[in-house]
Order: structure tokens, then sequence, then C-alpha cells
């Protein structure tokens, strides 16, 4: 429901003259009794629900193969770890041996050498199979969400 006017001064030689007056009065009444965008903007509504709730099972999905992916890694790198720490041992248990053999003139001094460099060198991946096992582990904390919850908590624990 409206009601509209408009008063209007027409003259072609003097601004707001009086050489025609026009006066308009509006009054007018709408009434929608079919509306036939309504099917179209709820279709429009339901496609849009739709489409968010896939939305949001696909970042479900994404966030459960990360962190699935990131535990996997955690294992692999923990056999990595087992692997290197035997083969540590190997290399102690050579190395051994070898000096054995050189304390009784049966080898070398090369081979003590070559036998120490070998065994300082699976030493240095051990260590770095361990850096490797502590960088997935936290990968794994930023995956689920927990990264900040211990970080937080170690910083309370530091503070005391």
């Amino acid at each position: 429901i409206g009601i509209g006017g408009s008063y209007q001064f027409n003259d072609h030689n003097t601004p707001l003259g009086s050489e025609g007056q026009s006066y308009t009065v509006v009054a007018f009444f709408r009434w929608r009794a079919v509306d036939f965008t309504l099917k179209h903007r709820i279709n429009k509504a339901e496609l849009k629900v739709k489409e968010l709730s896939e939305n949001i099972d696909g970042l479900r999905k994404a966030i459960h193969f990360q962190i699935n992916k990131a535990y996997n890694n955690v294992l692999e790198k923990k056999k990595n770890i087992e692997l290197y720490e035997a083969s540590v041992k190997d290399a102690e248990e050579a190395l051994r041996l070898v000096r054995k053999r050189y304390e009784n003139s049966l080898s070398p001094v090369v081979d003590l050498l070559d036998t120490q460099v070998m065994l300082d060198h699976t030493r240095a991946k051990l260590v770095q199979a361990r850096n490797e096992y502590r960088m997935s582990l936290i990968e794994l904390y930023y995956e689920s969400g927990i990264l900040s919850k211990e970080i937080n908590n170690i910083l309370l624990q530091t503070s005391k």
C-alpha cells in the first residue's frame, strides 16, 4: 500500500514560473497472490545447503586422511629408528672384531679406520632418524590439532 504525489512548475522563460503547472497524485495497492520466484528461491537454498554439507564432508575426509597419513609416517619413522639401532649394534660388533684382528696383526689400520667411519656414519643416521621421528610426531600433533595445547602446556611448565 502506498500514496505518492508531485507538483511541477513549467515555464519557458523563467525558472519556477507559473506558465504551466501539473499535479500528480498516486495511490497504489499491490497484492501478490502467486509468487512465481518462491519455488526457485527454495530450490536454490536447498542446493546451497546440500553443497555446504558436501563441502563439510569433504573437509572431514581430508582431515581424516591427513591424520592417518601423519600417523603412518610416525610408525614408519619409528621402524627406521629400530633399523638404525640394529645397524649401530652391527657396526659396533664389526668394529670390535676388526679391532681384535688389528691388535693381533691380522688386519691393516685402514680396515680399522673404515669400520670406525662406518660406525660413525650409522650413528649419524640413527640421530637423523630420531630427529625425523620427532618431526613426524610434531606433524601428527599439528594435523590432529593438539600441537597448540602441547605448546601451551610446555610454556606453562617453563614459566613456573
